[in-house]
C-alpha cells in the first residue's frame, strides 16, 4: 500500500496529518462536484413533462377495414425472386 510518500522518505506525524487533510479536502471537493451535477440534472428535469401515458383502446382507422367475404386484394403484385443461401449451388 502506498501511503502517499516517495521512496526512501521518512514521514513525520505532521506529514501524515498533512496527507490526511489533503485526502479529506479532495473527498469534500468530490462530494461538492457530485452535488453540483445533481443540481444541474434536477434543473434539466424540471422542464421535462410526460405528455401522454394511457392504456386506451385503439380506435379503428378510416382507411383500414375488414374485407367482405370472397373479396380479393387487387392492388398487390407478385414477383418471383431467386433465394440465395450458403448451401445453394450456382
Amino acid at each position: 500500500m502506498n501511503p502517499g510518500f516517495g521512496l526512501g522518505f521518512k514521514p513525520t506525524v505532521e506529514d501524515h496529518q498533512i496527507l490526511a487533510d489533503a485526502r479529506k479536502m479532495r473527498r469534500v471537493e468530490g462530494l461538492g462536484q457530485y452535488e453540483q451535477e445533481e443540481e444541474a440534472f434536477s434543473q434539466k428535469m424540471v422542464g421535462l413533462t410526460i405528455n401522454a401515458v394511457t392504456e386506451e383502446a385503439t380506435r379503428p382507422c378510416s382507411w383500414i377495414y375488414p374485407m367482405a367475404a370472397g373479396e380479393e386484394l387487387g392492388d398487390w403484385e407478385a414477383f418471383e425472386c431467386v433465394t440465395a443461401t450458403a448451401e445453394s449451388s450456382m
